[in-house]
C-alpha cells in the first residue's frame, strides 16, 4: 500500500522470509532474494533510515545464511548487525534473540569465549522472559552444552545439561553427542532411542547414530545411517555446510574400516572441499577429517 519503496514492508518482508525459511516452508533462494530486496529498498531509501532499521535485515540475512550453513557470513552480518540491535532491544526476549544468534554463529566459527559469554547472558535472559517455561530455560543450558562439546570438553558439557530446568526431549541429541565424544558409542544409540528425527536440515540424528554404529564394528549398517543423511541434506544445504563435511569425514572413517578405501577417499576429498571454501569454522567440524587424513597417509 505504501508504494515500492515502503520501509515498513521492507523490514515485514525481511522477518517473514527468514522466519518462513527458518521454518522451512521456503527455500533458500527464494528466501534470499526476498530480503535482499528489503535491503534494496532500504539502501534506495539511504540516510532517512536509521542505522538500526538496516541492521535488522542485515541480522534477518545473517540468520538465512547460518540456517543454510555458510556460517562465515553469518557471523560477519550479524556480529556487526548486533551492536545496533542491542541498543534498541526493547525487552529481555529481544535482546536475548540477539545475543543467542550471534553466539550460535561464534560456535560455528570457533569463537568459542565469545560464544559462552553470550550464551550465558542470554539464559539469564531466558530466565527473565521465560518465567514459567522450563521448556524454554533449558534450550538456554543446552547451547552452553554444545559450546562445550565443540570446545571437547563433554563432561563439562554434561554437568551443564544436568542444571537444566526439566529434561526434554529435544535434549536427546546433544546427550547423544556428548556421549560419542566420551567414547560412548552404545550410549550414542541408547540416548536416541526414542527420538525420532525431523528429515529436514535440522535433522541430527542420522549422522550420530551412524558415527556410533560404526565405532561398534558394525560398519555397512553405519554407512547406510551416514549416506542417508548425506543424501538428505546435500540438496538442503550450502554445499560446504560444516556438519554435511563432517558426516562426510566421518563416513569416510567408517568406509576405510570396512575396506573400501577408494570410497573413502572420495568423502575426505568431499569434505576437504568443503574447508578450503570456509577455512574459519570451528575445529571440531574438521577433527574427523584430519583424523581420516592421517589415517589413509599410514595406510
Amino acid at each position: 500500500m505504501g508504494g515500492p519503496d515502503d520501509v515498513g514492508a521492507a523490514l515485514a518482508q525481511s522477518s517473514v522470509f527468514a522466519e518462513m525459511f527458518d521454518a522451512e516452508q521456503v527455500g533458500f533462494a527464494e528466501a534470499l532474494a526476498a530480503v535482499t530486496e528489503s535491503k534494496r529498498t532500504l539502501l534506495k531509501v539511504g540516510s532517512r533510515v536509521p542505522e538500526s532499521l538496516r541492521a535488522r535485515v542485515d541480522f534477518d540475512l545473517g540468520w538465512i545464511y547460518r540456517d543454510w550453513g555458510d556460517v562465515e557470513k553469518a557471523y560477519a552480518l550479524q556480529s556487526v548487525a548486533a551492536g545496533a540491535l542491542r541498543q534498541i532491544a526493547e525487552s529481555p526476549l529481544s535482546l536475548r534473540i540477539v545475543e543467542t544468534s550471534v553466539s550460535l554463529d561464534a560456535i560455528g566459527v570457533g569463537r568459542h569465549e565469545e560464544a559462552d559469554t553470550l550464551l550465558r547472558r542470554a539464559l539469564e535472559l531466558r530466565k527473565l522472559d521465560s518465567a514459567g517455561s522450563p521448556q524454554k530455560v533449558a534450550y538456554g543450558y543446552m547451547f552452553i552444552a554444545l559450546n562445550l562439546v565443540f570446545q571437547g570438553r563433554p563432561d563439562e558439557a554434561e554437568r551443564q545439561l544436568d542444571q537444566a530446568p526439566a529434561e526434554q526431549r529435544y535434549m536427546s541429541p546433544i546427550r547423544a553427542l556428548i556421549r560419542l565424544e566420551q567414547g560412548d558409542a552404545a550410549g550414542v544409540i541408547k540416548a536416541l532411542s526414542n527420538f525420532k528425527s525431523t528429515n529436514g536440515r535440522n535433522d541430527s540424528v542420522s549422522d550420530l547414530l551412524g558415527a556410533a554404529t560404526c565405532r561398534l564394528g558394525r560398519h555397512r549398517e553405519g554407512l547406510s545411517y551416514l549416506d542417508d543423511y548425506i543424501r538428505r541434506q546435500t540438496p538442503l544445504v550450502y554445499e560446504h555446510e560444516s556438519s554435511l563435511a563432517r558426516a562426510r569425514a566421518l563416513a569416510g572413517q567408517c568406509a576405510l574400516s570396512a575396506g573400501e578405501r577408494a570410497r573413502a577417499t572420495e568423502y575426505a576429498a568431499a569434505a576437504r572441499r568443503a574447508f578450503t571454501a570456509q577455512p574459519g569454522v570451528s575445529p571440531f567440524f574438521k577433527a574427523p577429517l584430519l583424523e581420516l587424513e592421517k589415517i589413509l597417509s599410514v595406510r
